[in-house]
């Protein structure tokens, strides 16, 4: 079988949930077959790891489609013509309308089939550029059943493959002793939240609910692992820092700031939760529950597809604060359940969410767009 050149275009440097499941594919792409390359914006975490893993990276920022950009505009059609020529690219893989529209426009002039990849449900008053364009790509993927949706009936070029994890990483593991003994040692319990801290994710609603939580018990400890994007999020550490000093929450509730490595700090947590609504499809909440964790999430977007509630986690409505907290207290007070969920939702990520899963019917995609 000929091997395939696929160019990625992707439009962070930094790396969150999104950048981690590209580097998941990466790792799980049959190399005998797919040659991945990668257009960025600019260096960053992403582009180093992107070339630890043998990716070609090249770095240009793609501009915002507004008359007034034409120029750049077209300047960028050309040299992303030039890469695809270069590299003898077979088919585009995209992300974001910026990138997908060009890649569109460029990809039908040279015959080469473009993917378009969709990760969000809108918030109320976000415009959907993919449904009013869907004619543009050869394909769309979508990451969760709950994207799809906004593209109205199931059209036949958009096709569901949701995020998978890698179980071979993400096992079950006994807590890091000296985490454990630094944050919570062996009278009080951690409720942590993987998240990054851009407005969208809602930690202040962590934050809130941590304030009344404590109230009733003061022997909960609550971490935020994750920081804020330089690009476009400077700031939002010092808000939320200074909110958490505001509700009188020094001495119990911490931030970590990014890790590289996530699981360390999920092995410790008695319980995990996941505070964003309208999520697509979390990887959040699929590392800890492959972690056999159990976990706290809101009832919206694509949560119900991970998560059957009150068997492999506990669902809650997004506003519903009350609910959320006493989900909280009472699971910390009912270990037998909270083991049963982990265990549970360990087994839920095993049949549906395995990152081999996803990289298999991802290349079944690309093979289908590249023969036909």
């Amino acid at each position: 079988m000929p091997k395939y050149n696929i160019l990625y275009i992707h439009n962070k440097s930094e790396i969150s949930g999104g950048e981690r499941s590209l580097l998941s594919l990466w790792e799980n792409l049959d190399k005998w077959i797919f040659t991945p390359f990668l257009i960025l914006p600019c260096e960053g975490d992403f582009s180093y790891q992107a070339r630890e893993l043998g990716l070609k990276v090249i770095c240009h920022s793609f501009p915002k489609l507004r008359p007034w950009n034409i120029i750049g505009i077209v300047q960028t059609m050309i040299t992303l013509r030039k890469v695809l020529l270069e590299n003898q690219i077979r088919l585009i893989h995209s992300y974001t309308a910026r990138n997908n529209v060009l890649a569109s426009l460029v990809g039908r002039f040279m015959r080469i089939p473009v993917i378009w990849h969709e990760r969000n449900v809108l918030m109320k008053g976000e415009v959907d550029t993919t449904r009013k364009l869907l004619f543009l790509p050869d394909a769309v993927i979508c990451n969760s059943k709950a994207v799809a949706d906004r593209l109205g009936t199931l059209p036949s070029k958009v096709k569901v493959i949701l995020n998978g994890v890698d179980l071979n990483k993400f096992v079950p593991m006994a807590a890091v002793s000296d985490l454990k003994k630094k944050y919570g040692g062996e009278h009080k319990q951690i409720v942590g939240i993987v998240t990054n801290l851009t407005v969208r994710r809602r930690v202040e609603y962590f934050i809130e609910a941590a304030k009344i939580i404590h109230a009733q018990d003061p022997n909960i400890i609550f971490l935020i692992v994750g920081g804020e994007f330089e690009e476009v999020s400077q700031g939002r550490l010092k808000q939320l820092e200074l909110l958490s000093q505001t509700l009188g929450l020094e001495d119990c509730l911490f931030f970590i700031g990014r890790q590289d490595d996530v699981r360390p700090w999920i092995s410790i947590f008695d319980l995990s939760v996941h505070v964003t609504s309208l999520d697509a499809c979390s990887r959040s909440i699929l590392e800890a529950m492959a972690m056999k964790r159990a976990i706290v999430a809101m009832n919206d977007g694509g949560n119900p597809e991970l998560i059957e509630n009150n068997q492999s986690g506990i669902l809650v409505e997004p506003f519903d604060q009350k609910a959320f907290v006493n989900a909280v207290l009472s699971l910390l007070g009912d270990k037998e359940k909270r083991e049963r969920l982990g265990n549970a939702a360990r087994v839920r990520v095993q049949e549906h969410f395995d990152v081999k899963q996803n990289a298999q019917e991802t290349q079944e995609l690309y093979l289908q767009l590249l023969k036909g």
